[in-house]
């Protein structure tokens, strides 16, 4: 992850503008390492760049929070999906899941459950 993260930010110094790849490589590397504050702070680097997030983005994140389970983080991050208009998939629900199931919040799990089903 500490690679990904040196290869971006070069490329940001020469000018060069990182896409929705690149961003989505840096946070899923964030996420497979258990980084899930810098997996967060990738997301809001995305959006300062005006790469805009999409599925794949959120749902890195939401599963480097499922990892800690940061179940408040990961529930705020299908807020910000859905304000932005971007539609969560099964991947990232079941992160989310995830973390409220880590983080004993059974009842936002069962929620998450029963959106998933309509």
């Amino acid at each position: 992850w500490e690679w990904t993260l040196h290869l971006l930010s070069s490329s940001m110094l020469t000018n060069l503008s990182p896409d929705i790849i690149t961003f989505n490589t840096a946070v899923t590397a964030c996420d497979k390492a258990g980084q899930w504050k810098r997996a967060v702070w990738m997301l809001q680097h995305m959006c300062q760049q005006n790469a805009q997030p999409d599925v794949i983005s959120f749902g890195a994140v939401v599963s480097a929070c499922a990892g800690c389970g940061l179940w408040l983080p990961a529930l705020a991050l299908l807020k910000d999906m859905d304000d932005r208009v971007v539609a969560p998939n099964v991947v990232v629900c079941s992160a989310a899941i995830s973390a409220c199931s880590k983080g004993q919040q059974w009842e936002h799990s069962l929620s998450l459950l029963a959106s998933m089903a309509r």
